[in-house]
């Protein structure tokens, strides 16, 4: 989000579509720029309404200081108290921070009932690692970027992020025709340990520019823009049919929600 503000900037000047195709924490309007990935309203609301029926509605929130955990804090806080639900405590993380003790002993003395990450950097991600070995066994987490994008499903042995819940349009487990074929098509030509849903973002975004630029019949900016707000620029791709939307630049998508078992296996749960 923070490289996002400076890219927005150049794309401005020379006055160019700019395809942010990055998971975000929402809000931005822009002439130029056209947000590909999901807000929090398509992969942290859904996600909480669920859970709150689950599990309750008192909420920690742990999140990365910059403008993505920050704001997204801001929205889910929202969100949770217009839910009838309870916020226990919020914390940022500069993304040096490695040790989380205090942060542990923090969740456990007020016992939430869920427990929200938007950490994103590799130094964060330790959390999840002390958080098995001291934290509330069995209390689900939900993790934006942990699964979907830094696979520590992965990265670290079974069963250390289980019960962690995300929401993606894409991730390489995913059994639909499209994705498996995305999958296959990258892993033949390179040699990656995970793809990750940022990869389908960046591949739906090429093709939401090509179907507007021939829908337009210019590469004009003006004219793919115009093209672009017009609601019926699609494209059916690895994370199922994406339409932009014009009143606002961001996309219509579908998001499922997926849970870590014990195994370290993804389940899609709704």
């Amino acid at each position: 989000s923070s490289a996002r503000e400076y890219i927005r900037e150049v794309a401005d000047k020379m006055e160019i579509p700019y395809f942010f195709n990055a998971l975000y924490e929402g809000g931005l309007a822009d002439h130029y720029t056209f947000c590909v990935s999901a807000t929090p309203e398509q992969n942290v609301y859904p996600m909480l309404h669920h859970l709150f029926s689950l599990y309750g509605a008192k909420c920690y929130i742990i999140a990365a200081d910059y403008n993505y955990g920050v704001l997204t804090t801001e929205f889910t806080k929202d969100f949770i108290e217009k839910a009838g639900g309870a916020v226990a405590g919020v914390e940022f993380f500069s993304v040096q921070k490695t040790s989380f003790d205090t942060t542990i002993s923090n969740i456990k003395r007020v016992q939430p009932d869920i427990l929200i990450s938007f950490c994103v950097s590799n130094n964060q991600n330790t959390f999840y690692e002390q958080w098995y070995k001291d934290g509330i066994p069995g209390l689900p987490v939900v993790s934006t970027i942990g699964i979907g994008l830094s696979y520590l499903h992965r990265r670290s042995p079974p069963p250390t992020v289980s019960n962690t819940y995300f929401m993606s349009s894409f991730i390489e487990e995913l059994d639909t025709p499209a994705a498996r074929t995305f999958t296959q098509k990258l892993k033949k030509r390179y040699d990656i340990p995970y793809i990750e849903f940022d990869a389908e973002t960046a591949y739906t975004a090429v093709y939401l520019y090509k179907n507007a630029v021939e829908k337009a019949g210019s590469s004009d900016t003006e004219k793919v823009i115009q093209a672009l707000e017009s609601g019926e620029v699609s494209f059916d791709g690895p994370g199922g049919h994406v339409t932009m939307r014009g009143e606002d630049h961001h996309t219509r998508r579908d998001e499922i929600l997926f849970r870590v078992n014990e195994e370290h296996h993804i389940e899609k749960v709704q």
